[in-house]
């Protein structure tokens, strides 16, 4: 099996695979009416904290990991990607292992019960295993 690492700004992809994309409501929302993945405030969302699975050396809200990560790793925005983020700003991510029949085999994705699950990915170990466990079939 070959990994395969995708682009897809207009996220055809992403809905295809069932990956959420989040509506922002306004802060004074009843919080009953806020339901993840689905919606969120940008009060509540910078609220949520992440080290990014230890990357960051201390925890920060999504945007300031956002923008410390991408420093770390030395990434500019291209202006597509501009675009992509003012369209799809809040876009959830995941990852998954296909067998060659185009069987999902195993997933993962980012945040789906809640935002605080939000920069939390599997580790190296964790893809590994699914992988050894896919390779059976």
């Amino acid at each position: 099996m070959r990994p395969v690492l995708a682009a897809d700004p207009d996220l055809r992809t992403h809905r295809a695979f069932g990956l959420w994309e989040t509506s922002v409501l306004p802060d004074d929302t009843d919080p009953n009416q806020v339901r993840w993945p689905e919606t969120t405030t940008m009060a509540r969302f910078l609220q949520v904290t992440t080290t990014a699975n230890g990357e960051l050396p201390e925890a920060m809200n999504m945007f300031a990991a956002m923008d410390a990560l991408n420093t770390k790793d030395g990434f500019a925005l291209t202006e597509v990607d501009q675009r992509v983020a003012e369209a799809h700003g809040m876009q959830g991510g995941g990852h998954f292992l296909i067998d060659p029949a185009g069987t999902i085999r195993w997933s993962f994705v980012e945040a789906a019960d809640r935002p605080e699950e939000v920069c939390r990915f599997p580790g190296d170990d964790e893809i590994i295993a699914a992988a050894r466990a896919v390779g059976r079939y």
